[in-house]
């Protein structure tokens, strides 16, 4: 049985309680010389300076989002090793919110190799720290 979950893609998405970093090191013109200093003090507060105006910055700034991706990994994940009874899965995302299934897996017997995307990454050591003697044989990290 297939079902296929629609609207998981969020449109115009607003800003939810952003602010700016007080200091960035990235900048080649650090202090008052940075172009993007004028940006420094903006948040999602920061109200319109016309006269009567409602707006504030987060009205006027949004993102499309992807929701339920990261559940419909694990789900799937928790498929392979418990319906299908595969014997290894293979994890290609840097994101933590994997590991629930990623221990899941391990758990019911699988090998789980577990690539992460970004350049040198690990997986968190409070993460690590889950696995136990059952199951942390069965756990391989590779960075791309």
């Amino acid at each position: 049985m297939t079902t296929q979950l629609q609207e998981t893609l969020v449109h115009d998405r607003d800003l939810r309680r952003f602010r700016a970093r007080a200091t960035w090191a990235e900048c080649a013109n650090p202090g008052s010389g940075c172009g993007m200093n004028s940006y420094s003090a903006l948040s999602h507060a920061t109200p319109c300076s016309a006269s009567g105006c409602g707006s504030r910055l987060s009205h006027v700034l949004v993102r499309d989002e992807q929701k339920m991706v990261d559940t419909l990994l694990v789900a799937d994940i928790a498929h392979q090793a418990l319906a299908l009874k595969a014997t290894d899965v293979v994890v290609v995302s840097s994101d933590t919110d994997m590991w629930p299934g990623v221990l899941l897996a391990m758990r019911a017997g699988c090998n789980v190799i577990h690539l992460h995307t970004r350049s040198g990454w690990k997986t968190q050591r409070h993460l690590m720290a889950t696995l136990g003697p059952s199951t942390s044989h069965r756990y391989t990290q590779l960075s791309v």
